[in-house]
């Protein structure tokens, strides 16, 4: 017979990174709501990874502008 652990789906609270079950609504450890939007949370991945790509073309073009415009290439 099976344990009755293996029947629940466990995550990671995106808070404080506690395993809980994957159908609570707060964590028994931090007390935050376990929507994934936390600071470890899968909430604003994508749109966190698109931030860093605008700021590092941007830094980028910068650094070629002041290149070509100070004679350096």
């Amino acid at each position: 017979m099976r344990d009755e652990d293996d029947l629940i789906d466990y995550e990671p609270c995106s808070y404080c990174g506690e395993e809980v079950p994957a159908d609570i609504v707060r964590c028994p450890k931090c007390g935050n709501f376990t929507d994934g939007a936390g600071p470890k949370g899968k909430g604003g991945s994508a749109w966190d990874r698109k931030k860093v790509a605008v700021v590092i073309v941007v830094v980028l073009t910068l650094a070629a502008f002041l290149l070509t415009s100070m004679g350096g290439c």
